[in-house]
């Protein structure tokens, strides 16, 4: 009786100890923004990288630590980079009229003429008298369009324009092009953190092995006497 309670006793007092002693190893070493890195992150990096490349143990310990926090360190901003750039997508919902010219001079007679149309009796009209496209029947009214479906020359032309402005004419593959703006809306676009940080895991793991591997080559080649033939 008294050995079974003795053992208990033991146990408790070493869980106790235990418990304690790992509490106070495990100390915050970086702090970078929300993120931390702590003794115990780089003592579990330490044993990944060592079974990811066994040579690891020939060198000295303080290279392998210094190894481990670079290597956890770089993950680590890695991480917050990626949260960082969650993207806001500009979205525009257009109204077109393509139209063709026999040459440049008519082109500023026929857009002084649909500039007109427009002012007087909207879009929707000008687009029905004067479009060539097939959305004429539809007063030239387009879908939402994100803006990185748009060619440069577009975005460029409709970058500043506010709802209800119009372009001047676009020069366009077999014509000319006016758009409105009907609307702007901003969407967000998450992304995957953790499917990015995998991505980036693999490519940085081939990197890593290869920088063990020179580092572990060094080592060797200096304790090896070379002489060339």
């Amino acid at each position: 009786m008294f050995n079974k309670k003795f053992l208990v006793f033991y146990l408790i007092i070493f869980f106790i100890f235990n418990t304690s002693s790992n509490s106070l190893e495990n100390k915050i070493l970086i702090k970078i923004e929300n993120q931390i890195i702590t003794s115990l992150d780089i003592n579990n990096e330490l044993k990944y990288l060592v079974a990811l490349n066994p040579n690891l143990k020939n060198l000295k310990k303080n290279d392998i630590i210094q190894l481990s926090k670079r290597s956890i360190l770089q993950e680590k901003i890695k991480k917050i980079e990626i949260e960082k750039n969650t993207k806001f997508l500009k979205l525009y919902l257009l109204s077109e009229i393509f139209f063709e010219v026999s040459n440049l001079k008519e082109l500023d007679i026929k857009f002084q003429e649909i500039s007109e149309a427009i002012n007087k009796k909207g879009f929707d009209f000008a687009a029905l008298k004067y479009s060539m496209s097939s959305t004429s029947n539809l007063g030239g009214k387009l879908d939402w369009i994100n803006e990185n479906s748009l060619n440069k020359k577009i975005r460029a032309e409709i970058k500043n324009l506010k709802i209800n402005d119009f372009t001047k004419p676009i020069n366009v593959p077999g014509g000319f092009l006016i758009l409105q703006i009907n609307d702007i809306k901003s969407t967000e676009v998450k992304i995957d953190v953790e499917k990015e940080l995998k991505k980036l895991e693999n490519y940085e793991k081939n990197n890593l092995l290869n920088q063990y591997s020179k580092i572990y080559f060094n080592k060797v080649k200096k304790d090896l006497e070379i002489n060339e033939l």
